[in-house]
Formats: structure tokens, sequence, C-alpha cells
């Protein structure tokens, strides 16, 4: 008689797992995003579909910190596990919680409480309540809330509880509000009227602000100098009240999105003698009609861009004498700037630090950019340059010669329209300068002055890399940003860590693989943030942990 098998105990009473159940119905499994790990990989890795992938980790400090940045830092890390210290349970809830905060608080002068709160809005941002903003991060001489950061009050539409108490409203100079899209007009223009000293104000990107917010500051605060209304809904009548206001004091004025249908009426109290910071909408003087694009499908025509109007000849305004209105302007931004051929900006020689033409609007004449270029070569700090449109070959090469001839550039941004320019020669011309300016000013010209520079074009790039940095320069290049999204360059990670500063660096779309960045991330110490979206040649668990990654491969 056979001996019996001896029973595996619990092996009789086991179930079969669904995919085996399904492999001795079925045959064999094929494998699967849910059963084997690497499709996942190779599935995002050859999908078009790519979420943001940005690495960052804590800057690096420029140097040997203050005992007061170290203090500022340290406190705002350990804010929240601060500010529980001290609380007791009652009832199931907690008591006492942030009176050990408040009392060390109290007694910091407002000037330190400054680098700390505008630490803890960074970091705990999303864990601040409206009563902890109001009673801890309120104190004079400025009102900072940057509602991106703070999510409590994204959503409010009654700002009461953020009004300063009654006796310090007086000490407050100014108002930094800015992209709340619910706060309404009318509870903006509250805020402003309980603050009848300020000098500044900030409300960019507060869609609902508009006649109430104007009518407060012109009746409440007559010490204004600075006001930021860009993307709010303000209207020529609300910026003629304000010019006539203030036109003589004024330092900053700042709007966007305005139809101006009676420039000679809105800006009659001109001129602006303080006037340095200056923000309008670019198509202010040449505008077509408003139905221009329906008169242009009426004949079958299909219109990109709307073709710009003469300026009238008696209007007050004219771009070849803007100084005569705007003379001691240094900071100018024109986005949609829309000029006719032969237009030219009339600035005083080497007085404008910042030009800021954007991405949107219409491709602008290459000689327009030109002549203002040339014109502020030793002053030009800041180069924001959009859509522009040469002719021929040598409007081109004017136009690049006169941007190199810029002697003390520390950012530069060459950037179009995400969906392009909607003009074949224009992109074609924006794909030359960049190719231009990344071999002649970026690698010789400006390396010991550029700290920043964007190329951002939605076509791509394709750069030649030229010979090694070091040898063509005799200083450490300073550069500090590179956005190079989507360019294609030979030998892309053996250039860029050439940049021994660089701070920030997107690379997004770039055929860079993980042992490229990691060669980066060994030259450049001082990287902190790392733009990987779409890397294809980087593993894809890899993209939003670069520097994690960096440091298992290199064993650190």
């Amino acid at each position: 008689m056979a001996p019996k098998k001896r029973k595996v105990p619990g092996a009789g009473t086991s179930k079969a797992s669904p995919a085996k159940r399904s492999k001795q119905k079925h045959g064999k499994v094929g494998s699967s995003v849910w059963n084997t790990p690497d499709d996942w990989d190779a599935l995002v890795a050859a999908s078009s579909l790519s979420t943001s992938s940005v690495s960052v980790r804590r800057p690096r400090p420029r140097g040997l910190n203050s005992l007061v940045k170290c203090c500022t830092e340290a406190s705002a890390r350990g804010f929240k596990r601060l500010w529980d210290t001290g609380a007791v349970i009652v009832d199931g809830r907690a008591v006492g919680r942030g009176e050990w905060w408040k009392a060390g608080w109290d007694g910091l002068p407002d000037h330190l409480k400054i680098g700390v709160r505008d630490a803890v809005f960074r970091l705990w941002g999303g864990y601040l309540t409206i009563d902890m903003i109001s009673h801890l991060f309120i104190f004079p001489p400025g009102i900072y809330l940057p509602t991106a950061l703070l999510t409590s009050i994204q959503n409010i539409e009654g700002l009461k509880p953020l009004h300063p108490a009654r006796t310090i409203s007086s000490s407050f100079t100014s108002l930094y509000f800015t992209h709340s899209s619910r706060a309404s007009d009318i509870a903006l223009a509250g805020m402003v009227w309980w603050m009848p000293n300020l000098e500044n104000v900030n409300l960019k990107g507060c869609s609902l602000a508009g006649p109430e917010v104007v009518e407060a500051l012109i009746k409440q605060c007559p010490r204004l100098k600075k006001i930021n209304l860009r993307g709010t809904k303000v209207g020529e009548k609300e910026i003629k009240g304000l010019l006539d206001a203030f036109g003589k004091q004024l330092e900053g004025f700042k709007v966007d999105q305005v139809i101006f249908q009676n420039i000679n009426d809105t800006f009659g109290s001109s001129p602006y003698p303080k006037l340095t910071h200056l923000c309008l909408p670019g198509d202010m003087l040449n505008a077509p009609s408003t139905d221009f694009r329906a008169r242009a499908r009426a004949h079958g025509q299909t219109v990109a861009h709307p073709t710009p109007r003469p300026t009238p000849i008696d209007s007050i305004i004219q771009w070849n004498t803007l100084s005569d209105v705007f003379p001691a302007i240094t900071h100018f931004s024109i986005p949609g700037l829309l000029v006719p051929p032969g237009t030219k900006l009339d600035i005083p020689t080497n007085q404008l630090v910042k030009f800021k033409l954007g991405p949107g609007g219409p491709p602008v004449p290459a000689p327009t950019l030109t002549s203002l270029i040339t014109k502020q070569s030793k002053s030009l700090r800041t180069l924001h340059l959009g859509h522009f449109l040469p002719t021929g070959d040598e409007e081109f090469f004017q136009l690049a010669e006169a941007v190199e001839g810029c002697q003390a550039i520390e950012e530069f941004v060459l950037q179009v329209d995400r969906q392009g320019s909607a003009d074949a020669r224009c992109d074609r011309a924006m794909a030359a300068a960049a190719s231009w300016i990344f071999h002649d000013s970026l690698q010789i010209k400006w390396s010991s002055t550029l700290k920043r520079i964007s190329l951002i074009l939605p076509q791509g790039v394709k750069l030649q890399a030229p010979s090694p940095l070091i040898q063509q320069v005799q200083v450490t290049p300073v550069l500090e940003q590179l956005d190079l999204p989507g360019t294609e360059i030979d030998d892309l990670a053996e250039w860029i860590a050439q940049f021994p500063k660089l701070r920030s660096l997107d690379i997004s779309g770039t055929k860079l693989t993980d042992e490229e960045v990691f060669a980066i991330l060994d030259a450049c110490p001082l990287l902190s943030r790392v733009d990987l979206t779409s890397c294809r040649g980087v593993n894809v668990r890899n993209r939003r942990n670069i520097f994690k990654a960096w440091e298992e491969a290199r064993g650190s």
C-alpha cells in the first residue's frame, strides 16, 4: 500500500488569485501597467502626454548666511510645530495653540518680521487660516498678501477680517493683494478706504477691481505714488480720474486690457514728470476698428493679427515724441505693441533700464525695436522681446547687432506665444535670432553680466554648441537662470556644465539622459530647480526627484 502524501498545512484551503484563475481559464496572462512596474515607465516615456515634472530642493546660500537669516529660515521651517507648542486638549479641542509663538512674535521688531512672514507664506501658505494671517502677518508699514500662496483667502469675497486695526491703519503705506478672482470691487475699495496713507497699491490680477476701488483711491489716498491695476476691469474713465488726481506725483502706473477712445481727454493732465515705471496696452494709439475681423471674414480673408492704423495727427501722445509726456521713464512694458512700419519710440538716450514687449500681440516691425535698443545700449539691464518681423536679412542683422551692443544686459528673454506668432516669417526670424544671440552674446559678450536667459520658442531651436566657453572668456560666467525648452544643442550637458553659478534650469522637451543630467548637477552645485518635463531620455520616476536620484547614484 502506497504511503499517503503528507499534506502541507493550508495547501488544500488556499484559493487561487484572480490573476492565476484568469491564467488557468484563459491561458498565459499578458503583462500590463497593472502587473509590471517597468511598463508604466515605458508607457509614460513613450506617451505624448506629460505632466509638469519640476524637481526642486532648498535654495543654496549665496554666501555665509547671517545669524538673522539662519534664525528666519529656522523659524519658518518649524512654524507649524512651534505654533502647536503649549497646546492642551480639552474636550477634544486644542486649547492654547499659538500662545507660545505669539509671545515671541509680539516682541520681534517689525523689520525682522518681514523675512519670517515671507518664508512662512512660502512654506505654510496652505496651513494658515484667515485669523492667523490677520493677527500675525498684517503689520506696518505694508500689507503683503500674495493670494496665490494663501489658500484660505483665495476664494473669499469679503475682506473685512483682513482690515488692520484702526489704531494702526494710518501707519500702512503699501498694499500688495494680487490675483484674487473673488474679492469684490466694493470689498477691495473698503480695504483701501481703511488705510488713508497708502503710497503703493498693487492689485494685479484682482479681476473684479474697478470703479469703486479707483474712487476710494482718489478720495482717500492723497499720497498715492505707485499703482498696479493690470488684469482688473478698470476702464478709460477710471484711468483719467487717477491721472488727473495723481499724475504729477505718480512714479509707477501699470494698466492693460483697456480700450482707449479719447487719448487727449484721458491724458490731458500730462506731462507726468516723476513717472519712471509704466505699463500701457500696446494698441492704445493704433488699434483698428473693433469689427476688423468681421469685415475680413465678409471678404473671405484670413486675419492673423490686426493691421495698425496710423496714429492720429492731433493725438496728445505720439510714439516719436513719447518723452514729452513721460520724460522720466526707465521701466517700460508695452504688451501687444501694435504700430505701423516706420514707427520710432522716443525715449531719452541711455535712460531705459527695462524694456518688455512680451510674447503676445502682432509682430512688431524690426526697425522700431532696432532704433529703440540702439539708443539704450548702455543703460538696458532687462530686455524681454516678443514677436518681431524683419522684412529682409539687412533688418534682421541690424536688430541682432543692436541687441548684442547692449553692454550691461542682466536678463534677456526671447519668447513666442504658446501657439506661435501666426506668422511663419516671424517664427523663422525669432528662431534665427535665438541662434545668433546664443552664439555671439551669451557665449562671450554677456558672460560677465548676464544672469538670466530664456529662449522660449514653441517650434524649438536647433543650435550648435561652440567651442568650450572657458577657453573663450577669461571670467567665470555669472548666469543663474537658463531656460532652453525644446532646444536641440549638440553636447548640451557639457555646455550647461560651464555655468557653475546656475540656480534654475529649464531643459524640458530635450533629449538628455539621466547620466547627462547628473553630470550637470555635478558641475552646478547651486542648482535648486530643474524642469525635466517631457525629457524622454530621463527615467520618468526621476523627473520630479532628480536631486534624490542624483544623490543615490553618486552614493551621497
